[in-house]
């Protein structure tokens, strides 16, 4: 196949089926592949006919994603028989005819590079091969071998091509840009009778409603002479690049688009996310269901980048960046740009992630996407995890298949960051080490993470009464956050919630309420993630009425949070906290209560997955009550009573006393041990 310099735009969209190859002279009419059909009939009420013709073959054979299994029948760890390779894990391996409702796609044996059926393809009279298969819905890579007699599923020593008559995008009338992409797509819609998914989020949009592809080249000094078409095409010192811009993209708007930077997994190459990943197809949906904003979208290689993950990282900071900003309407700041990348693309992310051109550096994305990766995060207790920098990132996912053999390398890097504190969102999907889940945690990612986050900031004014509460996106776009906030005042819903105008919605506070703590939550869109924020409403005044009536009043103001300072490991001894809190009540009766609302070790201090094996004890004291005794901290249904009022009380100042028992064998952990308690004042005579 011809190629060519990355020059212009491509067709947008993965070609689709029953796309027609080109006729040939002499040959017969041009064949239909793939065709789909719905037969209404078991598994899964679809089948697909793969064709091609070529008279002179002696064998053609097919390769596709179409291996299955379900969460009961598969795992990440290996089976009790040898693995055939280092990494790998179990799986049923059903076949398309032995699909059942809940499977999903999983090679068998179930390991990291796919190991996918194989089939034999029938030649007719007129020298087309062909095979038909039942599928459920999903989007399926397939590549066709020709003449290939190498055991399955390897087929050492054989080179899958294209379906000619479905190539990928940018491979038009045999004229490649960019990489060669070996591999055709499918997408099989569901038929909800026999239990298929709706996957339609990854189906074509009508042709108005697409984006554009295009493959550019960019100069890049980290890159070496590529040899090998699937690899990249680019000689030293220029690598390749696969840009999606959105339907409607306007060159000259005047907030520029957000950028997000995606990355392949090992043996792929810049095109893969835009054929087998089907992203083109993702994006479009999102736009078009109004679940996302307008993005660029820059698809990297990281194929014969030198300086492994560091290089990778070098090259997309100071090289793929600044050619997509000097060529694109883009965003120059992290708060407008995203990253993720899978498997191998993951483990050059956790490089830009962890250690962005050194510790404690400004990181250049705002957002992350890590995805099934490779390699090895930063061990336990690596001062990495510490980066200030990660707390303060916009967006994090980590996410993968629940049984992929490498999940480890999931896993393993949330329990740490949780450990730090850092803030992520996981996400684990039934699937192995398949663009089954890849395809799933992009759509995710870009609905629930990138360029999504807000800040509510509220303003009290005393003077005024009002309470007026903004909200704004973390990133610039041309949407402004829609939704309602909910104002609440010591923690209860002051009215129902308050729509957005422009961003902003005011209150006006009764004239009863005095100094008070209150709170906006911001409920989030669809555009938008919720957030919120907290303030302290002083008026300059509260209105009251000359008359003979009191309102029923409990008010419970507590001071600072008490601290029992650092426990000595080893060592038996009991340390106590204090802190303070005015009690006013106008009721007949009263009781001030504490209690543990959390589910995880009640009435335990905690650190992360750590309790003490101790229970935390409480007690009040007033001018009335000066020997009150300690007593465990009870739950939400058994709250412990520290004090109790036979009438009305003003402003009585209460010492509320903490008390925790180390013994010399308690197991610490490194940390911080605290627990948020209610302290709850109530009555039965209001």
């Amino acid at each position: 196949m011809l190629k060519v310099p990355r020059v212009g735009a491509l067709l947008g969209g993965v070609a689709l089926a029953a796309m027609l190859a080109p006729a040939t002279a002499g040959a017969q009419a041009p064949v239909v592949s793939p065709q789909v059909v719905h037969t209404g009939t078991a598994p899964t009420g679809y089948e697909v006919t793969f064709r091609v013709s070529d008279p002179s073959a002696q064998r053609m054979r097919i390769k596709g994603e179409w291996a299955f299994s379900s969460a009961a029948d598969s795992s990440a760890s290996p089976p009790a028989a040898n693995c055939p390779i280092l990494v790998c894990g179990s799986a049923a391996g059903r076949l398309p005819a032995q699909w059942r409702a809940g499977d999903f796609p999983l090679a068998s044996p179930n390991i990291t590079a796919g190991s996918w059926p194989v089939n034999d393809m029938v030649k007719d009279a007129n020298g087309v091969w062909s095979f038909t298969t039942p599928l459920p819905s999903g989007t399926y890579s397939y590549s066709l071998y020709r003449n290939c007699d190498a055991p399955a599923p390897g087929l050492a020593g054989c080179t899958g091509k294209s379906d000619p008559a479905n190539p990928p995008w940018n491979n038009v009338n045999g004229v490649i840009t960019g990489s060669e992409e070996s591999l055709s797509q499918v997408y099989v819609p569901s038929d909800p009778a026999f239990g298929t998914a709706d996957v339609s989020w990854q189906a074509p949009v009508a042709p108005a409603q697409r984006g554009t592809l295009v493959s550019r080249e960019y100069a890049s000094p980290l890159a070496t002479a590529c040899t090998n078409d699937q690899r990249c095409t680019t000689p030293a010192g220029r690598h390749d690049l696969a840009i999606y811009t959105p339907p409607g993209y306007d060159a000259n708007r005047a907030t520029p688009y957000p950028l997000f930077v995606i990355s392949q997994g090992g043996g792929g190459n810049e095109v893969d996310w835009s054929t087998q990943g089907v992203l083109n197809r993702i994006v479009d949906n999102l736009l078009a269901t109004g679940k996302i904003q307008p993005m660029v979208i820059v698809a990297t290689n990281f194929n014969n980048i030198s300086g492994g993950n560091a290089g990778y990282a070098d090259d997309v900071i100071n090289a793929v960046i600044p050619f997509v900003e000097s060529n694109y309407n883009v965003a120059k700041t992290p708060s407008g740009r995203a990253f993720a990348g899978l498997s191998a693309g993951g483990q050059r992310g956790n490089e830009l992630l962890y250690n962005p051109g050194g510790l404690n550096r400004p990181h250049a994305f705002g957002y992350y996407g890590i995805w099934s990766a490779g390699g090895t995060p930063p061990a336990e207790g690596s001062p990495l995890y510490l980066n200030p920098d990660l707390k303060k990132l916009l967006g994090l996912q980590i996410g993968g298949g629940i049984q992929d053999p490498i999940v480890a390398g999931t896993l393993d890097p949330q329990a740490r960051l949780r450990a730090a504190g850092v803030p992520f969102v996981s996400e684990m999907i039934n699937g192995g080490h398949t663009w089954d889940v890849w395809r799933s945690l992009l759509r995710s990612y870009l609905s629930k993470v990138a360029f999504r986050t807000t800040s509510t900031t509220v303003v009290a004014n005393g003077s005024a009464r009002t309470l007026r509460a903004t909200v704004a996106a973390a990133t610039s776009q041309p949407a402004v956050p829609t939704g309602t906030v909910q104002f609440a005042v010591g923690g209860q819903p002051l009215g129902a919630p308050v729509s957005l105008v422009g961003g902003a919605a005011s209150i006006t506070l009764p004239a009863t309420i005095g100094y008070s703590a209150v709170t906006v939550t911001y409920s989030g869109d669809t555009l938008y993630n919720a957030s919120s924020q907290s303030a302290t409403y002083a008026p300059s005044s509260v209105e009251g009425t000359v008359g003979g009536t009191v309102p029923a009043t409990l008010s419970l103001t507590l001071g600072t949070p008490g601290s029992f300072g650092a426990f000595a490991v080893g060592v038996t001894r009991t340390y106590e906290a204090t802190t303070t809190a005015n009690v006013v009540s106008t009721a007949g009766d009263a009781t001030l209560s504490v209690s543990d609302p959390s589910t995880t070790a009640t009435g335990r201090l905690i650190n992360g997955t750590f309790s003490l094996p101790q229970p935390l004890q409480a007690r009040a004291r007033n001018a009335a009550n000066t020997g009150t005794a300690y007593n465990n901290v009870g739950s939400s249904a058994s709250p412990l009573n520290l004090l109790t009022y036979g009438g009305p009380v003003s402003n009585d100042a209460v010492t509320l006393q903490f008390s925790q028992l180390i013994n010399a064998n308690d197991v610490l952990r490194t940390g911080a041990y605290g627990k948020t308690l209610t302290f709850t004042l109530s009555t039965t005579t209001p």
